[in-house]
Parts: structure tokens; sequence; C-alpha cells
């Protein structure tokens, strides 16, 4: 059983941010490719602005509310999904970056969960300020998503 509030479900997401801004910095100094490297770097910078995004949610957020079971199990799962692997993280061991290639799919599979992650969010939240706040972070995140997928396809 995993957090049923969305204050809670906020804070999950925050970390997955860090994590990913984390992921990504590491990969931009492991590549020789300049435009990988370049993609690795903005992304690193819009997952820290998303960190601060959610803080801002969270500041505005008064009316904490709890989820029902059903959305508050299926945000955990999504949310469980979403792990960038992190060198010297526990239980990180099984999620190798063998090549360039394989931490673009990383990118693409952790920005879909998120994707998903911030619609259900989205669908929750009541006040319109958090809506907005939400609204954009998925679009970045689409971004992301396109961003990461063409460059994957063009490796």
């Amino acid at each position: 059983m995993g957090p049923s509030r969305i204050s809670e479900i906020v804070r999950v997401a925050m970390r997955i941010e860090e994590k990913g801004a984390r992921f990504y910095s590491a990969m931009s100094g492991r590549t020789e490719d300049e435009r990988a490297r370049q993609i690795f770097l903005k992304l690193a910078d819009e997952e820290k602005e998303h960190v601060k995004v959610f803080q801002k949610l969270l500041g505005s957020y008064a009316d904490d509310e709890f989820l029902e079971p059903e959305v508050s199990d299926y945000l955990n799962a999504v949310l469980q999904e979403n792990i960038f692997p992190v060198d010297g993280e526990p239980g990180q061991a099984d999620r190798k970056v063998g090549n360039m290639k394989d931490a673009l799919a990383i990118g693409v599979q952790a920005e879909k969960d998120a994707i998903l992650a911030y619609h259900e969010l989205l669908s929750r939240i009541r006040s319109e300020s958090g809506r907005k706040l939400l609204y954009g972070l998925i679009e970045e995140e689409k971004m992301h998503l396109i961003e990461l997928r063409s460059y994957y396809e063009e490796i």
C-alpha cells in the first residue's frame, strides 16, 4: 500500500524528477556524442525545474485530499515503474545502461510513465492553479518524449 493522498503522490513524483535529473546528468557525462550530451543536459535542467513546479504545487494546494484506493493503487503502480537507474542506489543493479540506446529507451519509458501519472493527477486536482501547473508539466514531458524518441530513431 503506497501513498494515498495527493500531497504524498506529488512528493513521490518530485523524487522521481530528482532521480531523472541525476540520471540525465550522468548520461550527459558518459557520451561522446555532442547532440546526445546537449539533449541530456537540457533534460536534466528541465527535470530540476519540474521539482520546483511540484514544490509550488504543494505550496498552493491547501486542500489535500485522499484518493480512492483504485486511483491510489494505479498511481503507485505507474510511479513504481518509473525508476531511473541512478548509480549507488539500492535496487538499481538490474537496470544497467549498456549504451546510448539503452539510456534513451529508459528516458522514453520514464517520460511515458510520468505523462500517465500526471494525467491521472490532473483529473483529481480541483484547484485551478494546481491544474495549470500540472498541465504545463504534462506538455513538457510530452516534448521530452518526442525529443528522446526522435533521437532514438536516428541512432
